[in-house]
């Protein structure tokens, strides 16, 4: 391994860039995911049957 070449450090560099912005998505780690949950409003859904709603 090229340790003393400035390459192989920019490159390791982007490497771990790479495999942090993949595993936000995978890992249940607040600082690498940038998801934030919203407050949800359940919707009732119209039951139909044939487009006409039941008796």
């Amino acid at each position: 391994m090229p340790v003393g070449d400035w390459q192989f450090w920019v490159v390791s560099l982007v490497v771990l860039a790479a495999a942090g912005w993949l595993a936000r998505g995978v890992l249940p780690v607040p600082w690498l995911s940038r998801r934030r949950r919203r407050a949800r409003r359940e919707r009732r859904a119209t039951l139909t049957i044939g487009g006409k709603a039941p008796r």
